[in-house]
């Protein structure tokens, strides 16, 4: 069986489809539910549909608790008791499924011990052992949800990348090799060099010294073989001189050379890094431009949750201000209407007055025992029943609001006993 990853949506969720090896056929899709790499559903087949679903799977695992705790419900399960658990640790590479409510173990799910370059790369190694009669499908399913769920993949870069620091320190340590054998090299011809020299600067003394030896066995030979003696010492130095500087500049030119085959390896490296970086920054613009249609599409939907949510938003805000303006305003508010009502009552008294006393001067229409209103100038008369059942409240109505007012409201005993106590409470104030 092979396990191929996919991306599923704009999101780039994870989706591992489980192959049969022989015919390539899919058994089994795990796909990740929501980006918190804590919810896996398994479906029936290659396709998405809810109605092959087969478990889902949740990690139970709080933040600060170590190890493994997944619960495993089948498709059917509506309860909160799952049907298996998975426990244990996946860094000590022993897990295991049991059956839930502290059933039997079904299956082992170990994990190998692996290499530093398998770690970068994300290869893992696992063996499982599973019990008969329980659905090996099942199981590698649960193994792969709990590679993903400590393993994301790496993009292909980054794993170029890993394949280029492993390849660069075999090309430094054989740089440093070459580099090793050239500077011997030259450190052996430059002391072959300076033995020859030497050995050519003893020559001339081996000459003066038997040149000695001659002219002291035979000072008859005279000047001139003097002379001709001399001539050999000074014909002798100059070459060998010329014979060390040639071997001296052999040295160098090894040198030289060796310079410059350590330039071009190491501009055979940037040309190998290049391409790295170029394909990098590929897979970043292709990445970059899968997001461009997304954030389209939210932009629309923004667009038109706008328009229709709009009358409902001016309207909540209106009422908003509208209690704002009545909480911070009440007092002014309130301060107005007592005001407003006062200058009413007052209208209403007056004009309510002038038509009381026309109608006591046109004839006895009312049957009301009138009197003089006490306080009030003018000799404007008010009911006598009205004024003996509340005097107070018409001489409090006299002071606060003036005799009209008080002779309109104590006019009739109705009026008297309905609007007193309101008028005196309002001008009280």
């Amino acid at each position: 069986m092979e396990v191929e990853t996919v991306e599923l949506g704009y999101r780039n969720l994870r989706a591992l489809v489980l192959l049969d090896a022989d015919s390539r056929r899919p058994v089994l899709t795990v796909e990740e539910v929501g980006t918190s790499r804590r919810r896996w559903q398994a479906i029936r087949g290659g396709g998405a549909s809810r109605s092959k679903r087969l478990f889902v799977a949740v990690d139970k695992r709080q933040v600060w608790e170590t190890g493994i705790l997944v619960h495993v419900f089948v498709e059917g399960n509506s309860s909160v008791d799952p049907d298996y658990i998975v426990h244990g640790s996946y860094h000590k590479g022993a897990m295991t499924v049991s059956r839930g409510g502290g059933g039997e173990d079904v299956a082992r799910i170990g994990k190998e011990v692996s290499s530093i370059s398998s770690v970068m790369k994300g290869e893992y190694t696992y063996h499982v052992d599973i019990i008969p009669d329980v659905d090996q499908a099942f199981v590698l399913a649960l193994a792969v949800i709990l590679d993903q769920r400590h393993n994301y993949d790496f993009e292909m870069p980054f794993e170029t990348l890993w394949q280029w620091l492993q390849a660069a320190p075999a090309s430094i340590s054989f740089g440093f090799h070459g580099l090793g054998q050239l500077i011997h090299g030259c450190f052996d011809s430059l002391v072959a060099a300076l033995g020859s020299a030497a050995h050519a600067l003893v020559v001339p003394f081996e000459a003066v010294w038997q040149w000695l030896q001659a002219a002291a066995a035979g000072v008859s030979s005279g000047f001139d073989g003097f002379w001709e003696h001399t001539q050999g010492i000074f014909a002798d130095l100059p070459a060998a001189l010329a014979g060390a500087a040639h071997n001296l500049v052999l040295s160098l030119e090894s040198f030289w050379r060796w310079v410059q085959n350590a330039v071009g390896g190491i501009n055979l490296d940037l040309d190998g890094f290049w391409p790295l970086v170029q394909r990098f920054v590929n897979t970043a613009a292709s990445k970059a431009h899968e997001l461009v249609p997304a954030l389209e599409a939210l932009w629309r939907w923004l667009k038109d949750a706008a328009a229709v949510a709009l009358p409902y938003v001016l309207a909540i805000a209106a009422v908003v201000c509208v209690a704002a303006l009545v909480w911070h305003c009440w007092q002014i508010l309130c301060t107005a209407a007592v005001q407003v009502a006062k200058a009413l009552v007052q209208v209403l008294c007056s004009c309510w007055g002038w038509l009381y006393g026309v109608a006591m001067l046109v004839g006895p229409c009312c049957g009301h025992v009138t009197m003089a209103a006490p306080g009030v100038a003018g000799g404007l008369l008010i009911s006598r029943v009205a004024f003996e059942t509340a005097p107070r409240l018409f001489f409090q109505i006299s002071r606060s609001a003036g005799g009209a007012v008080a002779t309109a409201v104590f006019s009739t005993p109705t009026i008297a006993s309905a609007v007193a106590a309101p008028v005196a409470a309002l001008f009280s104030g």
